[in-house]
């Protein structure tokens, strides 16, 4: 179930101290498990996701009207997305994928539009008071 290499993988997860290995300096030769695709290509989206908002906020400060602030950092979290996977074209063993980018692109375009639904509901409420 985990792609793990060793037969008690098969029943139990894999515990912090195999998932710190891996992310490790020397994570590759210490990584005996990975994950299953439906759960690294979810992680990706919440990642890009949570740059959106974090972007967003960000850039808020510098940039006043908010439609524009939130374009700008949907452009900018989905231009990082690309150059993730450019640079995944130069590490051995890894290549890039335009379903990645969709994947990493689906996270910053719904992270922003949660982002614009929740700031059109905020204003409504504070015309309404």
């Amino acid at each position: 179930m985990w792609g793990c290499r060793e037969p008690r993988c098969e029943r139990d997860p894999p515990s912090g101290v195999e998932v710190a290995n891996c992310f490790s300096v020397d994570g590759a030769d210490l990584c005996t498990f990975s994950y299953p695709i439906t759960i690294k290509k979810f992680a990706h989206a919440a990642e890009y996701g949570i740059l959106t908002a974090l972007l967003f906020n960000a850039l808020q400060i510098h940039i006043r009207r908010k439609p524009h602030a939130l374009v700008v950092t949907a452009l900018a979290a989905t231009v990082f997305a690309s150059s993730d996977e450019w640079h995944q074209t130069f590490v051995p063993g890894r290549d890039a994928s335009l379903r990645d980018l969709g994947i990493d692109a689906l996270g910053v375009v719904g992270v922003a539009l949660w982002l614009a639904l929740s700031e059109k509901k905020s204003e409504a409420f504070r015309t309404f008071i």
